[in-house]
């Protein structure tokens, strides 16, 4: 996880990032460029839980 981190705090300060009761937080700390936002979060989806989508449940 300190992988992430690291990769997150190199990324010219467009997050800052820590884990908090096991989660990763990641707080947007300027403004950035919606392409620098994918980044982080494409980082996420690869270091964060896998945890399986939630079904959603029809209204009947």
């Amino acid at each position: 996880m300190s992988a992430l981190l690291k990769l997150l705090q190199a990324d010219a300060a467009v997050a800052e990032a820590r884990m908090l009761d096991g989660r990763l937080v990641v707080r947007m700390v300027r403004r950035a460029p919606s392409e620098d936002w994918s980044c982080v979060d494409k980082l996420i989806g690869e270091f964060g839980p896998k945890r399986k989508p939630r079904r959603r449940r029809r209204a009947a």
